[in-house]
């Protein structure tokens, strides 16, 4: 399907705009958890070093694939999400008594947990595109420094908006698709870019089979290297990983920093 019949599908249901209702409830399939961690889990615990006992923080947990991974190594593991949808399906999940289930606010992280906190904080998968301003973006990048110990890992990606880009014209004439490889793995809902400016990106979630809209989000594009910028501002040293390590940097849907707070 090329991206005006997307468009009119999108017009014609109406915008869904936010992890509640259909959207919330397809996002299971489209994560896939099983999946998912495949290649994430080895991934959190090489890198991460998870280890039991360790203080972990999943910032915005979604429907708590991480979190729950994480908990069952022996990490006492907080589990934050404000959709009152995503926070029902954590509870519906096997183990879900293994995290201790926060609603804060993630970007006030301090006044939310305190400082010097978490061996680990994650914040994986849209979470932080989604927030559209600078001053805001920056201010949650601190706050993760702030509330990690000396030495902790913040455990941040995003998609690889520079190929996104890169690619407009493919993705007008239907000739892009995601990899589905690490962060969002299922098959039955597919993702496509709406609208795209330097700005920000209108992403689109749809039914595989049938292409019909579940629902829709804004996203910040993060071009130029801010992220990586804005966590070495932070005070953060940090290594990129594209797609997990499984596609060069070109091809990745994913760039995932590891931040490492200074011992």
């Amino acid at each position: 399907m090329i991206l005006s019949a997307y468009v009119q599908s999108a017009r014609e249901v109406g915008e869904a705009k936010s992890f509640e209702g259909r959207l919330a409830a397809a996002w299971p399939r489209f994560v896939d958890c099983e999946a998912r961690l495949s290649s994430l889990g080895p991934f959190l615990v090489r890198e991460v070093g998870l280890a039991s006992g360790m203080q972990v923080l999943d910032a915005a947990a979604g429907i708590g694939c991480d979190a729950l991974f994480v908990a069952s190594l022996g990490c006492q593991t907080t589990a934050n999400e404000l959709s009152c949808d995503f926070r029902k399906l954590i509870r519906a999940r096997k183990s879900s008594e293994l995290v201790t289930l926060t609603r804060h606010d993630w970007r006030d992280m301090v006044a939310a947990f305190g400082p010097t906190k978490f061996d680990a904080v994650l914040m994986l998968g849209n979470s932080l595109a989604l927030i559209l301003d600078d001053f805001t973006r920056d201010r949650i990048v601190a706050q993760a420094y702030e509330v990690c110990r000396k030495g902790g890992v913040f455990l941040v990606d995003q998609r690889n908006f520079e190929r996104i880009y890169a690619e407009q014209a493919a993705i007008k004439e239907g000739r892009f698709e995601f990899g589905n490889k690490v962060m969002y793995c299922g098959d039955e809902v597919i993702a496509h870019p709406l609208s795209i400016s330097r700005a920000s990106i209108n992403m689109g979630y749809f039914e595989g089979r049938t292409s019909k809209v579940i629902g829709r989000l804004d996203m910040a594009t993060l071009l130029r290297g801010w992220l990586p910028n804005a966590l070495r501002r932070a005070g953060f040293v940090l290594e990129a990983h594209h797609d997990l390590g499984l596609s060069r940097h070109e091809e990745a849907d994913f760039v995932t920093y590891v931040a490492r707070k200074p011992a």
